[in-house]
């Protein structure tokens, strides 16, 4: 059934962009966080850069979203640098080794630690992500072996040689399919 919409607009924490919102700053400190979007946006500039909207998962300032731009295609070295090793930290505190797709990264909790700029040039002060922080380390690896050791399991049910693999017998047997 085609239902016309995108139902992710709707799941907890990520409430559709049409709904009026009463615009709220969190606090500065470090909160739980989730990735609920990503796209590949263009500045003014011309350079194209990653686009997150995050939501803060708990406490009063829950469901408050923060933007994050990351530029990953500067043409200046050392910003296109600092914001490829900040979407590295990204990827390893939600627990993903190398992803694809920055949809891989949706929807994992992790810690942002987030300030307030203030108001300026005609633009309202906003949350700013100073830093991001994996859950628990503890959990980031615990989670990251128990993919390998699935892996590594479904390599060894392989078999290892043609001498291993399942014994065919030479002889078609008769079950009476005409065939």
């Amino acid at each position: 059934m085609d239902l016309g919409f995108n139902v992710m607009d709707y799941a907890p924490g990520n409430a559709s962009e049409t709904e009026s919102k009463e615009y709220t700053l969190a606090t500065p400190g470090k909160y739980k966080v989730e990735i609920v979007d990503s796209s590949e946006e263009i500045s003014a500039a011309g350079n194209r850069y990653l686009k997150l909207k995050l939501s803060i998962m708990e406490g009063p300032h829950k469901g408050t979203w923060i933007w994050d731009n990351l530029n990953l295609y500067h043409p200046t070295e050392s910003v296109q640098g600092l914001a490829r090793q900040i979407l590295g930290t990204i990827s390893k505190a939600c627990g993903i080794i190398g992803p694809k797709d920055t949809s891989e990264l949706h929807y994992k909790p992790l810690f942002a630690l987030l300030d307030v700029d203030p108001e300026s040039d005609g633009y309202r002060a906003k949350n700013v992500v100073k830093k991001y922080f994996p859950m628990d380390p503890g959990e980031v690896k615990e989670a990251a072996e128990k993919v390998t050791k699935i892996q590594l399991d479904k390599i060894l049910e392989l078999p290892k040689k043609r001498a291993d693999a399942p014994i065919v017998d030479s002889e078609p047997q008769k079950d009476g399919i005409p065939f």
